[in-house]
């Protein structure tokens, strides 16, 4: 028979070996890490110290902590010193939002707070600013943190939106107390995403085929084309017809915008932008505008307007997904996972129709050419679809949408409805991954015949091949085929190549 005063203290023991640790959110330009905190007490005068390489904002927060201790009736120990610990102890530690984690680990050390069961599924994330009254809030845009890879619980302040994972809702220091009565479950990412609005207008079949191969395939593009044809209308309309973000990719495009966002993002530097204002630099190291389009979109309006070190700098973000900077030993790599969609005018006066155009400009044919040289090279090789757009006489807003209908145009409305039909035929066929991001060798899986794969044998560079394929793989699922056919790859090269040995 066991007495009673030891099965109380084994049940104690059985607590403390959990897994009791606090952590909490550090954000940085660059990604979100995890911070644990460890309160430690040592025999001596009165005294709190952070180690682990604590800022000075962090230093000041004692004074709030104090405060907001006192404010909400807990005892500060007497006749003994407070170390807090945080690790990784080689990370600067710039944020505040580590307050509300120190106050937790403190309560729980001093066992002011009974705390033990929310340790039995793993560590605790504590989330959320304090105030010199002990209230807890959430900063602002952290409710947009999905935190899909935390697996523990989270404790959170007060926010009046809603958030993006399960939490112990807490609005001050006292409700630490019960913490079990305010458990709140998460909402879906679909609840917060919002499409951006679409325009209303109508679109030629050739405007609709491209629309559709750069909203469904995520293919980087450069269109040119006269001064007024609608390349710039056309391209922005992409981004409300791409796919929607999965949670994962929502936490990343999160990181680069504390306000928040509903949606992917929309860059669009003017051509007058610096490089470094593009890949990004600075002491401590910040992202530039292609790690601000990772997930979403970089529009580059007058494409060879860019000075050359500018676009120079692109090659990089296009190929690799991922920028690599440093700046005074201090290295950073940013994702850039983006979709380019460029636009340029022909001439230096932007009449120019094109290579074969019985159109002449102010300019001479020679001035007109030199200009279009600088299209040849391996930055341009970098954009999958190239397409000279002509200038349509057409207006699509004067004409009803009847006759528009009859003739083959298509409004924003319809192209969205028949991309949200195609992706649920890919889900079907077990396809996640982007067409843009296929190697070849998953590609040739999914050719009718064996003799397509010798079919593309131009004097073309790897680059040029795989823009191709990825290509005609887009727009076999278009016409909802699960296979790449022979009519899908004429329509490919069109799209891919046959200009592109024009310009060479």
């Amino acid at each position: 028979m066991i007495p009673q005063k030891v099965r109380l203290n084994l049940a104690k023991m059985n607590c403390t070996s959990l897994n009791m640790k606090i952590y909490a959110p550090h954000f940085s330009s660059k990604s979100c890490k995890y911070i644990e905190v460890e309160v430690g007490l040592l025999p001596g005068l009165p005294k709190f110290t952070i180690i682990g390489l604590p800022d000075s904002s962090l230093k000041e927060g004692v004074l709030r902590l104090k405060a907001a201790l006192f404010n909400q009736g807990f005892d500060w120990p007497r006749g003994q010193q407070v170390v807090v610990n945080l690790r990784p102890s080689g990370l600067k530690k710039l944020n505040k939002d580590l307050e509300f984690a120190i106050a937790l680990a403190f309560l729980i050390k001093t066992e002011q707070v009974e705390a033990n069961h929310l340790f039995k599924s793993g560590p605790v994330l504590a989330v959320g600013d304090l105030s010199l009254q002990g209230d807890i809030t959430l900063s602002e845009g952290l409710h947009r943190k999905t935190f899909y890879d935390w697996q523990g619980p989270i404790i959170a302040g007060h926010s009046l939106h809603s958030y993006l994972f399960d939490h112990f809702r807490v609005t001050k220091l006292a409700n630490l107390k019960n913490l079990t009565t305010s458990f709140q479950a998460k909402i879906n990412l679909e609840d917060v995403l919002v499409r951006p609005p679409r325009a209303d207008l109508f679109w030629s079949p050739k405007e609709t085929r491209l629309i559709q191969i750069l909203a469904l395939g995520d293919h980087s593009a450069l269109i040119g084309g006269p001064q007024g044809c609608g390349k710039t209308t056309l391209i922005k309309q992409v981004l409300a017809l791409k796919e929607a973000p999965s949670a994962a990719q929502f936490e990343e495009i999160q990181e680069a915008y504390p306000m928040g966002l509903s949606w992917r993002p929309q860059v669009q530097p003017h051509h007058s932008t610096p490089k470094i204002s593009l890949i990004g630099g600075g002491v401590p190291p910040k992202m530039g505008e292609v790690s601000r389009a990772h997930h979403g979109i970089m529009i580059l309006d007058e494409f060879l307007e860019f000075k050359k070190e500018a676009i120079e700098v692109l090659r990089e973000a296009l190929q690799e997904d991922e920028v690599h900077i440093a700046r005074l030993g201090m290295p950073a790599d940013y994702k850039t996972d983006f979709q380019a969609l460029g636009t340029s005018n022909l001439c230096p006066c932007g009449v120019w129709n094109g290579l074969n155009s019985s159109i002449r400009c102010t300019r001479s044919i020679k001035n007109c050419k030199s200009y279009v040289n600088r299209l040849v090279g391996p930055v341009v090789d970098r954009f999958d679809v190239l397409w000279l757009k002509p200038y349509t006489t057409k207006n699509n807003l004067g004409l009803s949408g009847e006759v528009l209908s009859s003739e083959g145009f298509w409004s924003t409305e319809q192209i969205l409805a028949h991309l949200q039909k195609v992706r649920d035929f890919k889900k079907s066929l077990g396809r996640i991954k982007s067409n843009r991001k296929l190697e070849l060798t998953e590609i040739m899986m999914d050719l009718k015949t064996a003799w397509q794969k010798d079919a593309y044998e131009f004097s073309q560079s790897i680059r040029r091949k795989q823009a191709f394929w990825r290509v005609a793989r887009t727009i076999s699922e278009l016409d909802l085929k699960d296979k790449i056919d022979k009519a899908a790859m004429v329509e490919a090269y069109m799209w891919t190549t046959n200009v592109f040995q024009k310009l060479n």
